[in-house]
């Protein structure tokens, strides 16, 4: 799985492949952090290095009563959730107003990203 959306780099390329390459978990705390990279397109994702890539907190959406209860609901955290967390995240961002302190920009570029199946 991966997300396609078009970005120009500090380079002036336009690349539009994001993938997730890195998912920790971290079960004392409760958290969970993506690193989602930009490559040109997939094929270059096969052959080479990402241009950049970010880290995001995904952890916030598994801190509710289901863990208080005892409830391993981390246990099951796959890919796929980790590309639904992610869209899901960026879609609340959106929605918060652009003065808002608390908004993350960059998180918020992702809400309208196409969904890509390997």
């Amino acid at each position: 799985m991966a997300l396609k959306k078009d970005i120009t780099n500090q380079h002036g390329m336009t690349c539009e492949y994001w993938r997730i390459i890195q998912l920790n978990q971290n079960y004392d705390r409760l958290d969970a952090v993506i690193t989602i990279a930009l490559y040109e397109h997939r094929a270059q994702r096969l052959i080479g290095l990402p241009f950049m890539s970010y880290k995001f907190d995904i952890g916030c959406c598994y801190h509710d009563d289901e863990y208080l209860n005892g409830n391993d609901i981390m246990r099951n955290i796959t890919l796929k959730e980790g590309y639904r967390m992610l869209k899901q995240l960026a879609i609340a961002e959106q929605a918060k107003p652009l003065d808002d302190p608390m908004r993350d920009a960059r998180l918020a570029w992702f809400h309208d990203a196409e969904d890509v199946l390997e």
